[in-house]
C-alpha cells in the first residue's frame, strides 16, 4: 500500500543532544531551555518585522490562543472549506464561525464572498486559511482588515516553510499566523503548533497558554497550551533539515504537475493554481469527469494499493456541530459545496522516489478511465 503520509520524525538520535540539555537543568517543560532556544530559531529564520516565534502544545491550541490573546470574541470570519481544528479553534475560544465562500479557482478565501459577508454581518476577526499550505500573498486581505478595522488572523497549519513571491516567508501577514507541527506537516514533531507575532502580543499569548498566570495572580483567561521539551528538542533536529524537506517537496509537486497535464488538457482534472513556493503537505487535484464520486475514486484507488484523502471534507458547515452556524448561508457557499466533494490528495513525502510518483499517477490515471 502506497501511505497517504510518511512522517518526518527524526530518529532518536537526531535529537537527543538537544534533550540532554534538559536533563542537565532538570526542565522538561515550563518553557525550558530546549523551548526557549526552538523559539529563538524559529523567529530568526520565519520573524520579519518584530514578529517573533511563540510555541504552543498544538496547531489548534495555537489557533486558540491567538484568539485569546488578542481578545476577540464574538463572530469571527472562517472559510468552511478547512479542517475542523479551524472551527473548533473559535468555539474554545469563545467565538462564533461566520462561513465564507472560496475563490473556485485559488481553493482559499473568496474576496467577493468577503465582501459580502463583511456587508450582512458585525465581526470581530476574519481567520484566513491557507489552504494545502500555499504560500500565496495575500495583501488585498490585510487592506480589507485596515479598512473595516477588523485583525486578519492566519490559519497557516501547514504553510510553514513556504515563501511568498517577494521572498517573505510565510508567517508575516496579518496580526498574526499560526502553524501546526504535527506528526502529518512537513514540520513535524509529533504535537506541537507556533505562532508568529508582534512582540508585545507573544508576551500576553505566553502568559494564555500557561493559565493566564503573572507571578501569583491570574490576569487572563488561559489554558495550560505549552510545548514540552521533549517536543522542542524533536523541533530542534527537524530545523536542520526543513529547507531541504521543502525543496524536495516542491520539486515532487513539479513532477505531479508534469505528469498530471495530459489529463488536465482533457479536462478530466485540475491542478492547483499558483500555489507559490509551499511546502505541500500533499497534493490536491480536483476531479472534474463528470458524474465521478470521489468516495468512488478513493475506493478504487485503495484497491490498487493506493491510499488517499479528501480534504477539507465534508465542508465544515455541513457537519453536524457546525451546521447550526450555517442557518443564514443558504447558496452563499456554492463554491465550498462543490469544490469539497471533487478533491482528491495525493500522496507527498519529504523524501520520494520517482518510481513512486509514477505509479501514483498511472493508478489515478487508470481509475479515471475506467
Amino acid at each position: 500500500m502506497i501511505q497517504f503520509i510518511r512522517p518526518n520524525i527524526p530518529p532518536i538520535s537526531e535529537w537527543s543532544q538537544y534533550i540532554e540539555i534538559s536533563y542537565k537543568e532538570g526542565r522538561y517543560t515550563n518553557f525550558g531551555p530546549v523551548h526557549n532556544l526552538l523559539e529563538k530559531r524559529l523567529t530568526e529564520k520565519y520573524g520579519r518585522n518584530g514578529r517573533e516565534a511563540v510555541l504552543v502544545s498544538s496547531g489548534t491550541a495555537a489557533l486558540t490562543a491567538a484568539l485569546m490573546g488578542l481578545g476577540i470574541r464574538g463572530k469571527v470570519v472562517i472559510p468552511s472549506f478547512t479542517y475542523a481544528a479551524t472551527a473548533q479553534a473559535l468555539l474554545l475560544a469563545g467565538c462564533t464561525p461566520v462561513f465564507c465562500d472560496i475563490d473556485p479557482e485559488r481553493w482559499e478565501l473568496s474576496e467577493t464572498s468577503l465582501v459580502e459577508v463583511l456587508r450582512k454581518e458585525k465581526v470581530s476577526a476574519i481567520m484566513p486559511v491557507r489552504s494545502y499550505g500555499f504560500a500565496r500573498d495575500f495583501s488585498w486581505l490585510e487592506r480589507i482588515g485596515e479598512l473595516h478595522h477588523i485583525p486578519v488572523v492566519f490559519d497557516s497549519a501547514a504553510a510553514l516553510g513556504g515563501t511568498l513571491h517577494a521572498g517573505i516567508p510565510v508567517g508575516n501577514q496579518g496580526q498574526m499566523e499560526i502553524f501546526s507541527l504535527h506528526a502529518t506537516k512537513v514540520f513535524g514533531v509529533g504535537e506541537g503548533g507556533v505562532i508568529l507575532c508582534p512582540s508585545a502580543i507573544a508576551q500576553r499569548i505566553r502568559k494564555v497558554i500557561a493559565f493566564g498566570l503573572s507571578e501569583e495572580d491570574v490576569i487572563y483567561p488561559g489554558f495550560n497550551g505549552k510545548m514540552s521539551e521533549f517536543s522542542a528538542a524533536i523541533g530542534m533536529a527537524v530545523l536542520r533539515k526543513i529547507d531541504t524537506f521543502v525543496a524536495n517537496r516542491q520539486a515532487y509537486a513539479n513532477k505531479y504537475q508534469v505528469a498530471f497535464a495530459p489529463l488536465e488538457e482533457r479536462g478530466w482534472i485540475r491542478l492547483p493554481y499558483d500555489p507559490g513556493r509551499c511546502p505541500y503537505q500533499a497534493f490536491p487535484i480536483y476531479i472534474q469527469v463528470e458524474g465521478t464520486e470521489s468516495a468512488v475514486l478513493l475506493q478504487k484507488a485503495k484497491q490498487k494499493g493506493l491510499e488517499l484523502k479528501r480534504y477539507y471534507f465534508p465542508a465544515i458547515h455541513k457537519t453536524r456541530e457546525f451546521s447550526k452556524y450555517a442557518e443564514n448561508s443558504a447558496g452563499l457557499l456554492k463554491h465550498t459545496e462543490q469544490i469539497a466533494g471533487r478533491i482528491l490528495c495525493l500522496p507527498l513525502y519529504s523524501t520520494m522516489e520517482d518510481s513512486l510518483i509514477e505509479r501514483v499517477v498511472e493508478i489515478i490515471t487508470r481509475i479515471l478511465e475506467e
